[in-house]
């Protein structure tokens, strides 16, 4: 009788040590697709880019900021002109991520389709374009 209840507790100890584990493991994972989602708005938001006036043909680092928070919309016509693949490289991202750009004039996105499922992160910041308003999408994956 002592082994069966012996049996019993180890395998709801197994059951429960491999929840855990499981839910840091989720919960790692998660934290870093947050921190790579965070460094992703804020080298869209803040960085002006390198060379500093850059182009599609030129760009070696993306960067859409006038100054934190106030876009310049030729760097986002020619970040519109590029390759999707390419823009990913430059930036040095793994995962997927779609932007969008809303003013009461300017609307536009760039990106791959946003997913269904649960795990596409959703970043919103204020934003200025052309002396509007505006808001600034990121949704990563």
């Amino acid at each position: 009788m002592q082994k069966i209840e012996f049996g019993i507790a180890f395998l709801i100890f197994m059951i429960s040590f491999s929840f855990i584990v499981f839910s840091l493991l989720s919960s790692e994972h998660d934290t870093g697709e947050n921190m790579e989602g965070e460094i992703l708005l804020e080298t869209f938001l803040k960085e002006k880019g390198t060379p500093e006036n850059w182009n599609s043909a030129d760009v070696e680092k993306i960067g859409l900021a006038i100054s934190p928070n106030v876009l310049d919309k030729n760097k986002i016509e020619e970040l519109i002109k590029m390759d999707y693949k390419d823009v990913k490289s430059i930036l040095g991202i793994k995962g997927d991520f779609r932007i969008s750009i809303k003013t009461e004039s300017y609307n536009m996105s760039y990106g791959k389709t946003v997913p269904s499922y649960a795990s596409v992160r959703k970043f919103e910041r204020p934003i200025v374009l052309d002396n509007e308003l505006g808001e600034f999408y990121l949704y990563y994956w």
